[in-house]
């Protein structure tokens, strides 16, 4: 996810701080990850990290953003947090099992996708697992989302990710499109607090709760895919 440069940050992150999109990554994840070495791109401050932490082998993991990158280290001293990005990884072939990549490929700069997605692939063993989402492209997903108008936010169809997918070595898994009407909603109330307001969004178990169920249906508003190196 896009991040802001005078964002407040806690000083740490604690469990509770993982919010319903990061228990549903680390769901469909968990099979992949079990004590293996994870390379996760976009981490921000770690509300995957909190999940996985004592579930992968090992956990590596980069942002562009120092401020996070500082928070994420203080909590979880035993996983290696890098300043890097996907363009540019900085590892040697065959290093990873499973890649991990949420909300970012929207983020890197138009027509750097298939460079990306060969870094990824470079960095990942052989029959090494990807996982990553972002925004669908549906009418109504863009609709409810203001940035798609205000800073062109990219959203993908299916058969583009998996045509590129395709070429750039990878064998796709599965593909689950989800997200109805809660997700956007509770997205853009997350980004007026955290761009506008500067502090937490306040938490309610009932909403996170029923955001919860909509990640687990089919829907509009977000692609996740697992892939696999060829």
């Amino acid at each position: 996810m896009k991040k802001h440069p005078t964002m407040c940050f806690a000083e740490t992150v604690e469990k509770t701080e993982a919010t319903a999109i990061h228990h549903f990554f680390f769901d469909i994840t968990k099979d992949y990850i079990k004590d293996k070495n994870v390379l996760d791109i976009g981490c921000w401050v770690g509300g995957y990290e909190v999940l996985i932490n004592d579930y992968a082998r090992q956990i590596t993991a980069i942002d562009i953003e120092q401020k996070a990158l500082a928070v994420a280290q203080k909590s979880f001293p035993n996983i290696k947090f890098l300043k890097a990005s996907v363009l540019k990884l900085p590892f040697p072939d065959n290093s990873f099992d499973v890649v991990t990549m949420w909300a970012v490929i929207e983020h890197i700069p138009k027509g750097t996708e298939i460079k990306a997605l060969k870094e990824i692939n470079r960095v990942l063993k052989k029959n090494g697992i990807f996982c990553f989402n972002t925004m669908n492209d549906h009418w109504l997903s863009k609709l409810l989302d203001p940035a798609y108008f205000l800073k062109g936010h990219r959203h993908y169809n299916k058969e583009v990710l998996e045509g590129m997918l395709d070429y750039t070595g990878f064998k796709v898994i599965r593909t689950f499109i989800n997200g109805k009407l809660l997700t956007p909603i509770y997205l853009n109330v997350f980004y007026f607090f955290k761009h506008f307001l500067k502090r937490k969004m306040p938490r309610l178990k009932i909403i996170e709760d029923w955001q919860m169920k909509e990640y687990y249906q089919k829907g509009f508003n977000e692609i996740n895919i697992i892939a696999q190196k060829i």
